[in-house]
């Protein structure tokens, strides 16, 4: 069956729900037949008249706080179907009632769901189980409900999109924040709505419409001076409040509008003069945040046209570039005095690695630059060393990571290095590009050797084999003397630097003259 099933068609069917599920009538009477014509034919649908001639009879099924009714003819000979529920009225679980429902024979492909949510701080509201029966079916979901005489309601000719339950609420002038900047933008007739579904931020269909309505003309609007049915304002508007960006996001409303009817049309419950406003939003709507309709426009400065940067949007944080989502941009943006890494235009909250920006490259942990890091990150295969959150490419220095010491030189780890690096004040044997504390050996630096134990060099008199060689060490650098040295408890004899093994004699040292047997004083 070909739909063109947008906008006021849920309306209709949302003040058809209403006159079921509700002891308030007058919802049900704001739409008059002629209306019905006007909109039928907005959409030049024959089918669509037959929808709403047909859809307002021929009983299928009546049970607790539900009716199945008869709708349009398909080609294949059948019916679609009509469901209505109203949520507040179903015995037991609701949402084991619509799954009863959707899985009756009468339902077909492309029949519809309308579901009253009644007083909206019950929360009541669709599983995704029954989302994705819908999904199947190509079925068309409106959900609608009511605050304090205000409606509200979402209409989705066809389920598409199902992420979680939806679950909805609506509350009308809350967010104080959204208000002050519209007034600061110099409007002062408008209301907020917000809307709120935990589980699901994009609209559930392509063609996806918010709206509401409201008797009690919450921004104060000047009313126009004919009938609500014939005239529109054409000064109203819909902005989306995008409270990260502290900007609106401009909508062309599929319609907004005010108006005022005579008591004597049925609104007996008012005084003579029946004021109300109207707003949706179509397509690329959310479904979580505040919206605000105005009579005026809101000032370019104010929209997001002109913005570049982070917007928090569902479960993502999501980059924009002149009012637009930018899903190539790989890099970094400032926001709220820190700078983040984003990721193929969001940001990635997993990341940590090293990102060029404005010249320098910069240490992302966690998708957030910590500037208080001072670190090795691995970045296109070589490890760089990082100081202040950034990389340092003059430094040549030691740095601990994961409980070892790397040697670092123009920046960079060098794996390959071995040699001698000086660190607060002591001297390190680095091997392969590591500090190795197990070392006990001699080093060459700058000309000279040193002796290291234990991974430093001692700056002692002492003795150490190198290379099968014992070698006299005196105050840490390797010595050609002729001398005696002691170590572990026994003097050696040493000519040339070298213990002399094979010397037997006898040497002096200090004043004195000792017998050298193969190297060794004999005492």
């Amino acid at each position: 069956m070909k739909k063109k099933l947008v906008g006021k068609i849920g309306a209709l069917l949302m003040a058809a729900a209403m006159a079921f599920t509700s002891g308030t009538a007058v919802y049900a009477d704001e739409t008059s037949e002629d209306d019905s014509q006007d909109f039928a034919l907005e959409f030049q649908s024959e089918r669509d008249q037959n929808l709403l001639k047909d859809g307002t009879g021929g009983l299928i099924e009546k049970g607790d706080g539900y009716e199945m009714l008869k709708g349009t003819e398909l080609d294949d000979g059948g019916y679609t179907t009509w469901i209505f529920v109203s949520a507040n009225k179903v015995k037991g679980d609701l949402n084991s009632t619509i799954s009863t429902l959707l899985d009756k024979k009468s339902v077909l492909k492309e029949s519809y769901l309308s579901l009253s949510l009644g007083d909206n701080s019950k929360g009541y509201g669709v599983s995704k189980s029954n989302l994705e029966k819908m999904k199947a079916k190509k079925m068309m979901f409106t959900a609608s409900g009511t605050i304090d005489g205000k409606y509200y309601g979402y209409e989705f000719p066809e389920v598409e999109n199902v992420y979680g339950d939806f679950a909805p609420s609506m509350t009308f002038n809350t967010d104080s924040r959204a208000a002050q900047k519209v007034k600061e933008a110099g409007i002062d007739k408008f209301y907020t709505f917000t809307s709120k579904v935990p589980s699901q931020n994009e609209l559930l269909s392509s063609r996806g419409e918010i709206y509401t309505t409201s008797s009690d003309n919450l921004g104060g609007f000047v009313a126009d001076t004919q009938e609500y049915s014939t005239k529109y304002a054409s000064n109203m508007r819909i902005y989306y409040y995008n409270s990260t960006a502290d900007k609106f996001q401009s909508y062309e409303p599929y319609n907004s509008r005010t108006g005022k009817g005579d008591a004597s049309a049925g609104y007996s419950e008012y005084s003579d003069v029946y004021k109300w406003t109207h707003g949706s939003i179509m397509n690329s709507a959310k479904l979580n945040g505040t919206y605000v309709v105005t009579q005026g426009e809101i000032p370019a400065e104010y929209l997001m046209d002109s913005y570049t940067g982070l917007s928090h949007e569902g479960n993502d944080w999501l980059y924009y570039k002149n009012g637009k989502v930018d899903s190539t941009y790989t890099g970094l943006c400032k926001y709220n005095g820190s700078w983040w890494y984003v990721k193929n235009g969001k940001i990635d909250f997993s990341a940590t690695t090293l990102c060029k920006y404005n010249g320098s490259w910069w240490y992302v942990k966690n998708g957030k630059i910590d500037f208080s890091a001072t670190t090795l990150c691995k970045y296109n295969g070589s490890w760089w060393y990082v100081q202040g959150g950034k990389v340092n490419f003059n430094a040549a220095t030691l740095c601990k990571y994961n409980g070892s010491w790397f040697y670092v030189s123009g920046g960079q780890v060098r794996f390959n290095a071995t040699g001698l690096c000086k660190y607060n004040g002591s001297w390190f044997y680095v091997q392969g590009g590591k500090v190795n504390f197990g070392a006990t050996t001699l080093c060459k630096y700058n000309g000279n050797w040193f002796y290291v134990q234990g991974g430093v060099v001692k700056f002692k008199t002492t003795l150490c084999k190198y290379n099968g060689t014992w070698w006299y060490v005196k105050n840490g650098v390797l010595n050609t003397s002729t001398t005696l040295c002691k170590y572990n408890n026994t003097w050696f004899a040493v000519s040339g630097g070298k213990v002399a093994w094979g010397y037997t004699g006898n040497m002096k040292y200090n004043g004195g003259t000792f017998k050298v047997v193969n190297g060794i004083v004999r005492f």
